[in-house]
């Protein structure tokens, strides 16, 4: 008589784990995000809204915002006329998803190399000009937010 029981709760005991590793295994994508999913650092596959399978315990998830985020940047440099000046500039910058085979962190070093690329553009346009033009500075969609001239 004991084992049909045995049998029930053996059969409830691994109903609950497969509901458990199912649980554990779909992650639902909000909209205007991707879910990244990568194993061992490099990503396996960029899923958009709605749900998305992972290995649990060998993928990792990150749910990537796609609107596009503004950015400060500061530099410091001298004007052609010789003043020092600090300038502090915000960009909006596109949010671009990595590819399958591309590290996890992709998409920040992309961030990183145009924020590197960004401050060096705005420090060759500060150095090409005179501290009287700097109001009127236009370097590749960055708007500048703030320009303080340091007096010697």
């Amino acid at each position: 008589m004991e084992e049909p029981a045995a049998t029930v709760v053996v059969g409830l005991l691994v109903l609950s784990l497969l509901a458990a590793l199912a649980g554990a295994s779909v992650r639902w994508t909000p909209r205007e995000h991707l879910l990244v999913v990568s194993r061992r650092g490099v990503v396996r596959r960029v899923v958009g809204g709605g749900p998305a399978w992972r290995w649990p315990l060998l993928d990792t998830v990150e749910v990537v915002a796609m609107d596009p985020e503004p950015v400060a940047i500061s530099v410091r440099a001298t004007t052609r006329d010789g003043h020092e000046v600090r300038l502090l500039a915000e960009a909006v910058l596109p949010v671009v998803p990595p590819r399958p085979g591309e590290p996890a962190d992709a998409v920040d070093q992309a961030r990183e190399r145009a924020e590197t690329g960004l401050a060096d553009e705005l420090v060759a346009a500060v150095v090409a000009c005179d501290v009287a033009d700097l109001g009127d500075l236009e370097v590749g969609g960055l708007a500048v937010v703030e320009l303080d001239v340091v007096l010697r």
